[in-house]
């Protein structure tokens, strides 16, 4: 389920202020309803404009909304709200029609993207990925985040970085802890290096 209402919310009615702000209050996005439109609908299209606007999988996107007791404002117009939280997404449950990284879903444009392949992963070569899932490595190839070996070298936008987190939190953890133990090795031999510090006898 992409959304948690109240019992018995099963509609918004027509001339309502649909308000969806993230749990630190920040407000994404405001929507005059302006037609009586389902929760099920409604929360679809919440969530792909949230996605959109964060740059994250929409399958992240969890919504909240407000008691079904709506509240009027100084404007006469019926308000409701709508908190969300992202939480990380299983790609062992997307279809094959989607992005294999965050489950956004394909375009179908069959004919244009078995030509990309390598430039969406040049290890597993996805029919499609989203301009996000995936990273340039120095040698200006790509690799998506499941093929990613490491860190070291990579520019990663924090949009992307943010995807890589929704989706393989356990693998980016653990290309971090390489990350930072190469770099300690690496200050170390420098030091070690130090005419100073090899006189005092420092073991290696």
């Amino acid at each position: 389920m992409s959304f948690t209402a109240p019992v018995g919310y099963t509609s918004i009615a027509a001339g309502t202020v649909v308000s969806a702000y993230a749990f630190d209050g920040h407000q994404i996005i405001s929507w005059l309803c302006e037609a009586k439109v389902g929760i099920i609908v409604a929360s679809l299209a919440l969530r792909a404009i949230i996605a959109q606007r964060l740059q994250v999988p929409r399958l992240s996107v969890h919504l909240v909304w407000a008691a079904a007791d709506t509240v009027v404002d100084e404007s006469c117009q019926i308000s409701v709200g709508v908190s969300f939280v992202l939480s990380s997404v299983n790609p062992d449950l997307f279809c094959d029609d989607c992005c294999p990284c965050c489950g956004d879903p394909h375009d179908n444009d069959r004919e244009y993207y078995p030509d990309r392949r390598e430039s969406n992963c040049f290890v597993c070569g996805p029919c499609y990925m989203c301009k996000n899932c995936h990273i340039q490595l120095p040698n200006g190839s790509w690799n998506c985040f499941e093929c990613v070996s490491e860190l070291d070298g990579l520019e990663i936008s924090t949009t992307t970085l943010k995807r890589f987190e929704l989706v393989y939190p356990e693998r980016l953890h653990e290309l971090r802890a390489i990350f930072h133990w190469k770099k300690f090795w690496c200050i170390k031999h420098r030091l070690l290096q130090k005419p100073e510090l090899q006189s005092l006898g420092m073991p290696g």
